[in-house]
């Protein structure tokens, strides 16, 4: 009843106020005046092919609004009521039109579609126009039922529908965009323009439509308002005509957003090439980035050399996207930028010399020579490791042991990840005699819970490049220590390929480190079990932790069965292995916490109620393991998660690192695998695909690293 008292009012209003207004004024020349004078011509030489105007055929403007003039003369009579009436009919039907469109639009919102006449009726624009004898009104009712048949073509598809878009908009074009105009050139010579000739002419009137009904204009908007129209997520139909929608206007970036948002990366990299916007070909280039598809992103990245109005911060993605297509030189262009004192981005010395050597290194890499002495006069400073590491890595034998030991000498031995990546880059090169301070082993409850942890610091391009080079050694001619070295390579690559989606690799891998790690420990040699501790029972786990992603239980039951468990570990694995945890329900304790306190977390919950924790943020590497792990053991919701996954606000993370995006491409692929989604399981693992190329390539393996760390 509500709804209804406000259209009376408005509508009462409105008429009220064009009573008073037609009462008061005349036709206002030019416009109207002349426009009478055409119909005026038309009716009474009976000629409705070719409109007149004083005697001369009139050609600026279509005869659809004569047309209607003349109807209602031949049902009325001809006097100059109708004339006065017609264009507030016209509003009149427009903001029906206009309360249909919005309650498609959001079908969750009752207030917006009244809400949305009533913004349009205040608009300047109709308070000058709705009472006039003019074509505007017109235009815009054929404009709001195209936009309705689009609606309903891209919802539901059929030949009716589309015909019948195609008949709204040439009925557009025949009220308003295919006119001619003749314009006296220079020497008085006339020039015939077209209005059609302006790609971007149905684009501003369709503009204007949003406009007009809703004030959420902003990037992004149109996806949050969408999403908040419903509990349970828009299915697939919609998503789609939303971004169709979205697509028609100068913003059409936000319909490639609106599709990356639901995972639909393919359409959304589609929809990037046809929006033909700098916005639309960056987000283009992010959303190619995000699904692993290095080279087309860096197609897209073509010709800019500064993140679009509304991106600044986003040159090292840009510099990511190009290294994983393997253009360095390109790489470098974006760092070089990033670097230079009068960025706003270069927020420290430290940044900046990391962003330097960066640049040095990749045109190095380039083969521009230049770049070595750039980096040997940057071996000072808290970012002399990082510089040295460019260096050495692009660098082969001696030399690259003399550039690691004089960075060593001059700076102090590297930590961490740096300490793994240059002793990585001394046994590439033939060394021996060194190995690893620390063995920093892969945990099975990270490789379960938190991958992106688990692979945090290691380097596949170049681990997997030094353990085939130890592979082709015979075992006879290894150290125990670098066999030892060769099971730590084995174990993290084997992680690594499990997060990839590759399971069968990772099980030769985890069977070449059992053997290494057996014979390293039949040699007893005591700096070699120094690093051993129960490090059997720790291989058994971590093949229980391969079959598990790989979805098999009973594999991993087998892997178990003959370890010695002496540090509870097995209670990590039992919630994935038995699923007889009880405790409260896991979706209850993302709401507020990003960690993991207890594994009965992992116990049976409501997918419904982690829809609502995922919505619109990015999922954190704990979130995303309970979902892939957990999915399996709900007790209710599976329907609405299922939707989620396949249709929901995904809230990319658009500066993630490709670690990142490996781990969400996997979550997302052992999802959509148990909640029997093949589409969105198709989507990922094509990810995956893409992804696990770009981590494994050589040369780009420590850049992308250092890079990252920034």
């Amino acid at each position: 009843m509500k709804a209804q008292r406000i259209w009376v009012w408005l509508l009462g209003s409105y008429l009220l106020l064009v009573a008073i207004g037609l009462w008061v004024r005349p036709l206002m020349p030019v416009d109207e005046t002349r426009y009478a004078t055409v119909a005026w011509e038309m009716w009474s030489r009976g000629d409705f092919l070719l409109p007149h105007l004083n005697g001369q055929p009139y050609d600026h403007k279509p005869p659809l609004l004569f047309w209607l003039v003349a109807a209602g003369w031949w049902a009325l009579g001809a006097d100059s009521v109708w004339l006065r009436l017609l264009g507030p009919l016209l509003t009149v039907v427009n903001v029906v039109l206009l309360s249909r469109l919005a309650a498609r639009l959001w079908p969750g919102l009752p207030p917006v579609r009244w809400l949305a006449p009533v913004v349009f009726l205040g608009t300047c624009y109709v308070a000058l126009y709705s009472t006039g004898l003019m074509f505007d009104m017109l235009l815009l009712l054929f404009v709001q039922c195209a936009w309705l048949a689009l609606w309903h073509a891209a919802a539901q598809p059929s030949t009716l529908r589309f015909a019948a878009l195609g008949a709204f908009v040439g009925v557009v074009v025949l009220g308003e965009y295919m006119h001619v105009t003749a314009r006296g050139g220079a020497a008085g010579s006339a020039t015939v323009t077209s209005r059609a000739s302006d790609p971007l002419a149905f684009r501003s009137v369709s503009n204007d439509l949003i406009a007009a009904a809703t004030p959420f204009r902003r990037q992004g908007a149109a996806w949050r308002i969408a999403a908040q129209a419903r509990r349970i997520p828009h299915n697939d139909r919609e998503v789609r005509a939303l971004a169709a929608l979205w697509s028609l206007t100068e913003d059409c970036h936000v319909g490639v957003e609106v599709l990356a948002r639901a995972g639909r990366h393919e359409e959304a990299m589609a929809a990037a090439e046809r929006c033909g916007t700098d916005a639309g070909r960056w987000m283009g280039a992010q959303v190619a980035t995000l699904a692993g598809h290095h080279g087309r992103g860096a197609r897209m990245l073509a010709g800019f050399d500064a993140p679009p109005p509304g991106y600044r911060g986003q040159d090292v993605a840009a510099a990511l996207t190009l290294l994983g297509a393997g253009d360095f030189a390109g790489a470098s262009r974006w760092m070089r930028r990033i670097a230079h004192p009068d960025n706003r981005d270069n927020f420290s010395p430290e940044f900046g010399q990391a962003a330097r050597c960066a640049a040095a290194g990749l045109s190095l890499r380039a083969g521009d020579t230049a770049g070595a002495g750039e980096l040997r006069t940057e071996t000072q400073g808290s970012q002399g490791w990082r510089c040295a590491l460019y260096l050495a890595d692009a660098l082969q034998g001696p030399v690259r042991a003399a550039t690691l030991d004089h960075a060593e000498q001059t700076l102090g031995a590297p930590w961490g990840a740096w300490a793994n990546v240059a002793t990585l880059l001394r046994i590439e090169s033939g060394a021996r005699d060194h190995t690893f301070r620390r063995f920093y082993w892969v945990g099975p409850d990270d490789l379960l819970t938190d991958p992106a942890r688990a692979l945090e610091g290691h380097v596949p391009g170049l681990e997997r490049a030094v353990y085939d080079a130890l592979a082709r050694e015979p075992d006879a001619g290894l150290s125990p220590r670098m066999r030892l070295t060769r099971a730590w390579l084995a174990t993290s690559l084997a992680a690594f390929e499990s997060v990839a989606g590759t399971p069968t690799e990772a099980r030769a891998l985890h069977a070449r480190a059992t053997t290494d790690l057996a014979a390293a420990t039949a040699s007893g040699d005591a700096s070699v079990l120094n690093h051993l501790p129960q490090r059997a029972t720790f291989l058994a786990e971590l093949g229980a932790a391969i079959e598990l992603r790989a979805g098999e239980v009973e594999r991993a039951r087998a892997a178990l069965a003959t370890a010695t468990f002496g540090d509870g570990r097995h209670v990590t694995l039992a919630p994935f292995l038995h699923g007889d945890t009880e405790g409260t329900p896991w979706t209850e304790r993302y709401v507020d916490d990003d960690t993991i306190d207890d594994w009965s977390d992992l116990g049976p919950g409501d997918g419904a109620a982690l829809v609502t924790t995922l919505t619109g943020r990015r999922g954190n590497p704990f979130v995303s393991a309970s979902l892939a792990f957990g999915v399996r053991r709900l007790d209710r919701g599976r329907e609405p998660l299922a939707a989620w996954l396949s249709w929901g606000d995904r809230a990319p993370c658009w500066r993630c690192v490709w670690r990142s995006a490996v781990v969400e491409a996997a979550h997302t692929a052992m999802t959509a695998r148990a909640l029997r989604r093949p589409d969105v399981l198709a989507e990922a693992e094509r990810s995956l695909a893409a992804f696990r190329p770009a981590l494994l390539r050589r040369d780009a393996a420590v850049a992308a690293l250092l890079i990252e760390s920034m």
